[in-house]
């Protein structure tokens, strides 16, 4: 069997990596992915949920941030949750192994004059922030 995912698209939101109690580096977003479509249909774009942890985690905080074009290549997980409500309910995302720059430097630089800086800290998650099965 084969669990094997690649996405290019755009980061929808400013980057907050986070730690878990234990110290590792968490960090979630979303990219946006446009759909092909034909030249007379408007763009859809479909968003997913990824996750890095440590060093992958890291390295895409440093190096990208809201609007940039990245490649994630990684694996599909469902995990259970309850919401507020008390309902069961499922969440999918893909686990990130590796990503590649889409862009040039100079590209990313040329937009980026034009957004607002990034602001916050780190943020520690409290312990157990990290769904069942992941391992850290």
């Amino acid at each position: 069997m084969l669990n094997h995912a690649v996405f290019i698209g755009r980061i929808g939101h400013d980057l907050d990596l986070k730690t878990s109690a234990s110290g590792k580096s968490v960090l979630s977003f979303n990219i946006g992915v446009d759909r092909n479509k034909r030249r007379d249909q408007e763009k859809e774009t479909d968003w997913f949920r990824c996750v890095a942890f440590e060093g992958t985690a890291e390295m895409i905080q440093r190096n990208f941030i809201k609007g940039d074009l990245i490649c994630v290549e990684g694996s599909m997980r469902v995990h259970p949750y309850t919401d507020k409500e008390g309902r069961a309910q499922t969440s999918t995302e893909m686990v990130i192994r590796s990503v590649y720059f889409i862009e040039s430097r100079d590209a990313r630089e040329r937009r980026r004059q034009t957004e607002q800086p990034r602001q916050g800290g780190p943020y520690y998650a409290p312990a157990g922030a990290l769904p069942e099965g992941y391992s850290e």
